[in-house]
C-alpha cells in the first residue's frame, strides 16, 4: 500500500481521536480576581468553588445576591438544587479552560502519525 493510500486510511480514525481528545483538553484553572468580581463580569455557565473547608464543588448559573453567591448544582451532582455560599465562605473559584500545553502536545503527536509512513 502506498504513502497516500495509507494517510487515507488512518484519516478518519486520526481525525476521530484529535476531536475526542480535543473535547478533553480542558482544565479546571483558578481564577485570578475576586469571586463576586468574576461572577458579576465574566458571568460564566459553569464555575467550580473551593470553599474554605476545602469543598470543592461544580455549579452552574452562578450570580452574586448581596454577600452570597446563588448557584445551582451541576446535573452530576444534583437535578438542578440551589444553593446560596457565602462570599466570605469561598476560598477561590475555577473555570474549565482549554489546556493549551496538552492540546499542542497530542496535536503534535497526530500529526506526526499523519505524516510518518
Amino acid at each position: 500500500m502506498n504513502k497516500s493510500a495509507t494517510l487515507r486510511r488512518y484519516r478518519p480514525t486520526a481525525l476521530l481521536i484529535l476531536v475526542l481528545h480535543l473535547a478533553g483538553c480542558y482544565a479546571w484553572q483558578p481564577v485570578t480576581v475576586s469571586p463576586r468580581q468574576f461572577i458579576e463580569e465574566e458571568r460564566p455557565e459553569h464555575i467550580r468553588i473551593i470553599q474554605s473547608d476545602g469543598t470543592r464543588t461544580g455549579f452552574i448559573n452562578p450570580r452574586v445576591a448581596g454577600d452570597s453567591v446563588v448557584v445551582i448544582l451541576s446535573r452530576y451532582q444534583s437535578s438542578g438544587e440551589m444553593v446560596i455560599i457565602a462570599l466570605t465562605d469561598i476560598t477561590s473559584i475555577e473555570v474549565r479552560r482549554i489546556n493549551s500545553g496538552a492540546t499542542l502536545a497530542v496535536g503534535a503527536i497526530l500529526l506526526a502519525f499523519l505524516l510518518v509512513d
